[in-house]
């Protein structure tokens, strides 16, 4: 193969990996105001929030801070790990976002988060979007989530990878 074929061979496989990067991926993202409805600790005993311990939450959402409910966003974490010392712990949780046009699906750990405690004021997480439905099927990314400083609203941003349309 001559150099000038190479480079032509190259040149060629190279446009098309970025053609099919920039036609296969789509990014959006899309911000949900949540207000925590309640939380339930289902766990045998309430005062052990040990490995294994749950809690279940519901939040009403909205598009924007101040409009109407659209939604509902539930999820369950579980406690992973506890280091007594420290005063923390590890959670796994789960959650479903329920919108107009579909639901989406997360996942996240969070290390290091004070024991005991629910999520308050200040706290950050990030987590990875695992899929959805209808509108949201076949969806990926990552969500970044805030807990305002009232401590009893919650801002996500949903940053949507999705597939070649």
């Amino acid at each position: 193969m001559t150099t000038h074929s190479l480079k032509c061979l190259l040149t060629a496989t190279l446009l098309t990996a970025v053609g099919a990067l920039s036609s296969t991926a789509l990014a959006e993202d899309l911000t949900i105001y949540a207000n925590i409805v309640k939380h339930v600790d289902a766990h045998n005993d309430k005062k052990d929030f040990g490995v294994g311990h749950r809690r279940i939450r519901e939040n009403e959402v909205r598009l924007s801070e101040d409009g109407k409910v659209v939604g509902k966003t539930y999820s369950i974490s579980s406690v992973v790990g506890v280091n007594s010392k420290a005063g923390t712990g590890t959670r796994v949780a789960l959650g479903v976002t329920e919108l107009p046009k579909g639901t989406i699906w997360t996942e996240m750990t969070a290390s290091d988060m004070p024991h005991k405690a629910s999520i308050k004021l200040g706290h950050q997480h990030t987590g990875v979007i695992l899929g959805g439905t209808r509108d949201y099927a076949g969806v990926t990314g990552t969500y970044d989530l805030e807990v305002r400083k009232d401590g009893k609203h919650v801002v996500t941003v949903f940053h949507i990878v999705r597939g070649k349309k």
